[in-house]
């Protein structure tokens, strides 16, 4: 059994989870072995993979509440797990950000301002541990519009990128040591290589804020980004200046919040909004004129504020507008495996998934990239499409080469993920973009 670690945040409550995960496997069905989409309506319980599918069990096996980051910040936004799901930092607008152990105690607190500034509250729209060992941390300061890297040995910051607006989002890729940030004006979409130096800049088809980023984990170099209209564009993140490759609007009918790359597939993205719904998309294979190419689409009661997914493949992590945290497996029906509260009534303005032990070892790798009875109500219910993946998928992730995979029906592209690590793919990006400021 594997524990999983799960933090969840509104803007003045954190809570951590030890979650336990287990698999049941047994023989799938004849139908899902042909990968036979069911055709069964949003409403139905059954997801076509049979009942012998293998499914997953979660137990609770520890709950924390953490420190309250009074001082420090008084309103939190952002989450990051380290890479060994022992600590945390949690972001917001304060004087300083706030690491934590694994079980809520408070470790330090990590100033915002440099020592050449003068002191002052700031905000911050996103945090993302970076390396192997997680020896650094990219902050998305809005304030000063900067996307800078907090050096934990060093305990100094360096720029990456400055913007003309506020800074809403930020992803990081170790692998291909790639930052990409994003604004709430204008539709700056800016993405820095860390080995060069150099900053390109992307083409939004969409002025509205934008919301949510990520960065493809396997081969292909894609870039994609939510919008305040529910747009999502994917894009090519070697062509300085381009334009998107897809646009999907009817996707969404509502702002998203929450957006990521399937562990085990470039083309494949999921998204999540204030229109109540999960949906997770084949890139190569949606048709916007018949709306199809969805895998899955779940809906719950409350509109969802925030996503994060595990590498598992299988597990989706939702925080929604009530204060509620739901946790899906993606080969089962579409109501909640595991739901929680973090405050009632009280957005979940962040959360994270971290793999912190297996069978008592520690893990170097994170899950997210975002039981017992429920503790209180849940917000999901049974509804929508369900996504099939084959129980040979499991073994996947070993690979690295690009494989063809049908996902409930739909042929999808697999780019496999390697082993964590903070060395550059062969590929280069984004080579020719212009200089960025690394001024300390």
């Amino acid at each position: 059994m594997a524990t999983h670690s799960l933090v969840a945040a509104t803007s003045d409550t954190i809570r951590i989870w030890d979650l336990g995960v287990s698999s049941t496997k047994q023989k799938t069905s004849s139908a899902y072995q042909r990968g036979h989409r069911s055709s069964q309506s949003s409403g139905s319980s059954s997801n076509g993979l049979g009942s012998g599918a293998e499914h997953a069990h979660i137990a609770t096996d520890a709950v924390h509440t953490a420190d309250k980051p009074a001082g420090a910040i008084d309103s939190i936004t952002a989450v990051s797990w380290a890479s060994d799901g022992n600590t945390f930092v949690v972001g917001g607008r304060g004087t300083s950000m706030r690491q934590y152990g694994r079980t809520g105690e408070t470790l330090q607190d990590i100033k915002l301002n440099r020592q050449t500034e003068r002191g002052g509250s700031m905000s911050i729209a996103a945090v993302k541990h970076y390396g192997s060992a997680s020896e650094s941390l990219f902050v998305g300061n809005s304030t000063v519009r900067q996307v800078r890297r907090w050096d934990f040995v060093r305990k100094e910051y360096t720029t990456c990128q400055t913007h003309e607006s506020d800074i809403s989002c930020l992803a990081v890729c170790a692998k291909k040591r790639i930052v990409a940030s994003a604004t709430a004006q204008g539709g700056e979409i800016a993405l820095f290589n860390l080995q060069y130096n150099t900053r390109s800049d992307l083409r939004s088809a969409t002025h509205k804020a934008l919301t949510c980023i990520d960065i493809a984990p396997g081969l292909r170099s894609h870039v994609s980004v939510g919008s305040e209209d529910g747009l999502l564009q994917l894009f090519d993140a070697t062509r300085s200046g381009g334009a998107p490759l897809r646009s999907f609007s009817h996707l969404h009918s509502a702002p998203l919040r929450g957006l990521e790359f399937h562990a085990l597939s470039s083309s494949t993205l999921v998204t999540v909004g204030l229109d109540k719904r999960v949906v997770v998309t084949d890139a190569n294979a949606y048709s916007a004129s018949s709306n199809t190419g969805s895998a899955l689409e779940i809906r719950t009661q409350a509109p969802l504020t925030c996503l994060a997914c595990a590498q598992d493949p299988y597990t989706i992590g939702v925080g929604t507008i009530d204060g509620d945290v739901l946790v899906y497996d993606a080969r089962m029906t579409p109501t909640p495996l595991w739901s929680a509260t973090v405050r009632p009534n009280h957005a979940v303005v962040a959360m994270d998934i971290a793999m912190a032990r297996t069978d008592g070892s520690a893990s170097s790798q994170p899950l997210a990239r975002s039981t017992s009875q429920r503790e209180s109500r849940s917000s999901g219910r049974p509804g929508g499409r369900s996504i099939g993946y084959s129980s040979s998928d499991d073994g996947a992730i070993a690979g690295v080469q690009p494989d063809r995979r049908r996902v409930r029906g739909l042929a999808t592209s697999i780019d496999h993920p390697r082993p964590h690590d903070d060395k550059p793919t062969s590929e280069s990006l984004l080579v020719s973009g212009k200089r960025a400021d690394t001024s300390r």
